[in-house]
Formats: structure tokens, sequence, C-alpha cells
């Protein structure tokens, strides 16, 4: 017997909350940050998420890092499985799947709801429909961070605790949250830091470093600013009158736009070459620590900039992230997935089971198919373990022939076409024309010595 019906409301709708922002990365001081922080760590999410979008549209190297790292795992195949060999529960298996399947973008559904690792936690409404008398999945949509609270419903009280549970925000600019209705969200909680989700998201620990490499950026441009442009100095002769003086400081001020102007017969000016007390390389230096650190936080190496070849983070590893961050990443979606997800799915469709399908990534890494070609042929040819043709179809995905006649064949070595008969051609051809040369060499020596003794030597 089925479960309680879905809701088939959408609950997130676009509100004038969403129309508005306090873009808090504008201005963002050590003390600013430390301010949003706190906030975020009593419950009150909002300014922190709205930097946390902010800090991902504005540095393109950390919006890189956390997109590779979501689409990581969001590329995998995925499959789902029965929760016992028995029919029914193969029955219900194959459903889900289909449902899934069914989906439109659900690898990028998968994506947005690992947006939860640089934030902490992402949520994702759920559209349920009903049609043939089933219900199914619609679609998922991911909703902004910055619509929930972690702040308790009495959190004006001394005794109110932050439990960590995010709550919706109503659309009347309330902070008091509302319970989230059951079998209606995914919520997604990354485990990057040990704690509460409202302070345990990724962009947390990096936060520090895109502060600093902004105010890095911010002096370099000044510094490019000033030493990239040679001092003008405009000299005016003694006695000039203030309209010489204004023309002359226009023709100073213009010539660095428009590298064109007249000036008085009588006055000079001098480009002065800025002697750089500075060097570029300690900008660029603190910029490619940031870099080089917000990669390693992110991807588990420090990426393809400061790779070395033959480690991780080296060239064939730059763009991958590390295996053991894939695979929890990947365990925490499937997670998500089969308990917030098929579960409800299963419950209203089939009701209560006392196990449910499962959902899972295929973590394996991909093989070499050389290197599984020359094991096989060692197993095989070498030590002669017997290998069922269908298993060395399926593993290197080849269609078997469905004849004798439908298939590629290797020269026997007998055959004039072989590989070995043209070696062996081609050796016995070389060995030809070195013994018709050495006997030219014969001949010719014999010849010129006849010659000599018959007195022809001129020839």
């Amino acid at each position: 017997m089925a479960a309680n019906k879905p809701d088939l409301r959408e609950i997130v709708v676009p509100s004038t909350r969403d129309l508005w922002g306090t873009y808090p990365s504008s201005g963002l001081t050590p003390q600013k940050l430390a301010r949003i922080f706190k906030e975020a760590d009593a419950g009150n999410v909002y300014r922190q998420m709205e930097l946390f979008s902010e800090m991902e549209e504005k540095d393109s190297r950390l919006a890189a890092n956390l997109q590779t790292r979501r689409l990581a795992v969001a590329s995998l195949p995925w499959n789902v499985t029965p929760a016992s060999d028995d029919k029914r529960d193969k029955e219900i298996a194959e459903f889900v799947q289909a449902n899934l399947e069914n989906i439109p973008d659900l690898r990028d559904d998968f994506s947005d709801i690992l947006d939860g690792i640089g934030k902490g936690f992402s949520i994702t409404e759920i559209l349920w429909e009903i049609r043939d008398g089933k219900v199914w999945i619609q679609d998922l949509k991911w909703r902004h961070q910055r619509r929930f609270t972690f702040l308790p419903k009495d959190y004006t009280k001394p005794e109110a605790i932050v439990t960590g549970i995010p709550r919706l925000l109503s659309s009347d600019f309330s902070s008091v949250g509302e319970e989230l209705p059951p079998n209606k969200f995914i919520v997604f909680t990354s485990r990057a830091r040990s704690g509460f989700a409202n302070r345990g998201g990724l962009l947390r620990s990096v936060a520090w470093l895109y502060l600093f490499k902004n105010y890095d950026l911010k002096h370099w441009v000044t510094f490019a600013e000033i030493f990239g442009i040679p001092f003008r100095l405009g000299k005016y002769p003694t006695g000039a009158t203030a309209e010489d003086k204004e023309a002359l400081l226009k023709a100073v001020i213009n010539i660095g736009q428009d590298t064109a102007g007249i000036i008085p017969d009588t006055a000079t000016i001098e480009f002065i070459e800025a002697q750089k007390n500075s060097s570029t390389g300690v900008y660029e230096a603190l910029a490619n620590f940031c870099n080089r650190e917000m990669s390693i936080a992110i991807l588990g190496h420090p990426g393809s900039s400061e790779a070395t070849p033959g480690r991780l983070g080296g060239e064939d590893n730059a763009e991958n992230v590390r295996r053991d961050l894939l695979k929890a990443d990947a365990s925490a979606l499937a997670n998500a997935i089969r308990w917030q997800l098929v579960k409800p799915l299963v419950d209203f469709n089939f009701g209560p089971q006392d196990g449910y399908p499962g959902f899972e990534f295929d973590t394996s890494p991909p093989l070499n198919l050389k290197e599984e070609a020359q094991r096989d042929k060692i197993l095989v040819a070498d030590i002669g373990i017997p290998v069922s043709k269908r298993f060395i179809y399926e593993k290197y995905n080849l269609a078997p022939p469905e004849d004798d006649k439908d298939t590629l064949q290797v020269a026997p070595a007998s055959s004039p076409f072989g590989l070995s008969s043209l070696y062996a051609l081609r050796d016995k051809r070389r060995a030809e024309i070195e013994a018709e040369e050495q006997q030219r060499m014969i001949d010719r020596f014999f010849t010129v010595k006849k010659k000599v003794r018959s007195g022809r030597t001129s020839e």
C-alpha cells in the first residue's frame, strides 16, 4: 500500500527577497569578514551565502576548482541496484531507474546538489507529479542557500540552540524560518569539515585567501598603473602666462591618453622613467600562493600551474580531483539521493519497504586497455588460463562477429601476405643485394689487375 501522497506545490518560488542583495564582498575587510562568519555561526547565513556566491563570480580560479570538484562526480556513471534478488525488489529498482533517467538534466542537478561542498550545504526542491496513477519526479530545482536559515524558532531566548537543521525563510523578510516539509527537499550537507553545515563549507576555509588575494591584486593593478606609464614632466619658461601653464598641463595629462598634443615652442615635456623600489614578483608570488592553497583545499593538489610531472598534480592529473575526495563526494551524494529521493519515490508508489533500492556511482579508475591487453595475453597465451570470448568482448567493448565472414583474420606465417613472410622476403632480398655487390667488387678487382699486367695502366 502506497504511503501518503506527495506535496505537489512549488514551495520556494521567486520573491522580492531574490531581487536584492547586500553584496558583502564590496569593501571586504578582515573585520567585515569576521562579522559575516560570526553571524553564520549564530545561524544567520544570509550574508555568508551571498559572499560565497560573489567569491565564485569574481575569482575565476576558485570557480574553476569548485566546478572541477562537482563535475568529477556528476559525470560518473550511476546505477540503481535492487534491495535483493527478489522479483518485487527488481521491479521496484527498474521503476526507480526509469524515473531517474526521465528527469531532465539530471547530471546538472547532481552538480547543483554538490554546490554544498563549497557552501557547506545545498537544498534542492523536489517537484512531484502524478501520471498514469503513479507518482513521478517531474524535476529537481536548486534553491539558493540564502533562502534558508539555521536560526531556531525561538532564537531570541537565551536558551535557544543552533541545531544545524536548515529552516525556510518566508517571503516577508522575517528572520524566523519555517520547518521544511518532509519528502520535499534534498538537503545535502558537506563533510569537508566536522561541525554544523552553516560553517562546514570549503569556502569558509578559502575565504581568507580570497580576501588577501584581492588585496594583492588591487595593489598590483595600482603598481602597474603607476609604474607602467612614465612620469610626464612639463617645463615652462620664466614669465609664462597662466594660459600657457594651463595649456601645458592639459598637454601633459592628455598625452598619456592621446599620445599626441601641442604646446608652445618655449615649453618642454620630459618623460622620466620611474624608479621601481619594489618588484612585481612580490605580487605575483602572493597571488600564486593563494591560488595554490585554494587548489589544494578544493582539489587535493596544487593544480596545473604548480604541477610537477610524475607526481599527483602533474599534467596528467592536474585537472582531476584527488581520488579519495572523489569517492567521498560520490558516496555522500549517492547517500542523499537514495534516502531523500529514491526512498520517498518508492514509498509513494509501493509503500514502506524492508529494504530500499541502492544508488551508487562507479568511481573505479578507467582501464588502461594496453596494459590490460598485455596482461590478458600473458594469462591466456603464456600461462594457459581459459577465458571466455564473451568476457573479452565485454571488457574491451567489442561487438562479437555475426559469423565467420564478419571477422578480420590475421594472415598465417606461411602465407605470402603474412607479416613473418614479409620479413623473411625482406631479409632474403637484402642478402642477395649484398652478395651481388660483393661479386661486382671482386670482378672489378680482377679486371683492373689484368689490365695492369698487360701494360694498360692508363685505363
